[in-house]
């Protein structure tokens, strides 16, 4: 699902910029960043990141599976666990 939402994301703008590409070139974009509160960024940033960073390490995660290490209920648990905290970890690390 978010994977679904990063893919339409990134087709939306791509859509728009060839649709209107004075309105939605790099120097509007950061303008409009820009005059953004500090909030709405940061808020932002994790919206994007979490997903970015869950995709990252749990494709890793699915990786080991091909090569098969943590195939075993208890090792598949224990991957997914850190998983989640590398993608909590990685996710304050992009957003900052």
């Amino acid at each position: 699902m978010t994977g679904g939402a990063l893919s339409a994301l990134l087709y939306g703008f791509s859509l728009a910029y060839l649709v209107a590409p004075d309105t939605f070139d790099s120097a509007h974009i950061v303008e409009f960043v820009a005059g953004l509160p500090d909030y709405v960024k940061y808020t932002g940033k994790v919206i994007l990141a979490t997903p970015f960073t869950f995709h990252f390490w749990n494709g890793l995660r699915h990786l080991s599976w091909d090569t098969g290490k943590f195939l075993s209920l208890k090792a598949s648990y224990r991957a997914g666990y850190a998983v989640l905290g590398a993608t909590a970890v990685s996710t304050v690390a992009l957003v900052l």
